[in-house]
């Protein structure tokens, strides 16, 4: 329905994923401070697995999040 109403709309996810996603594309490094279980927010899996594919590094304190990883 959403995307009937407001076609253009995009979530700020997307806007976020992508955006990081453009900055790597320089060849960059990045640190996710905090990063949790996930690199976005569900529903954007393909653009997250892009993400997934450039260098990055993940830094959470939590023990639940650091086990989920493993």
């Amino acid at each position: 329905m959403q995307r009937r109403i407001l076609p253009a709309l995009v979530w700020n996810q997307e806007v976020y994923g992508q955006r990081i996603l453009r900055c790597l594309e320089a060849a960059r490094r990045w640190l996710d401070f905090g990063c949790g279980k996930r690199l976005l927010a569900g529903g954007l899996e393909p653009l997250e697995k892009a993400l997934a594919r450039t260098p990055f590094v993940g830094l959470d304190l939590n023990p639940e999040n650091l086990r989920a990883q493993l």
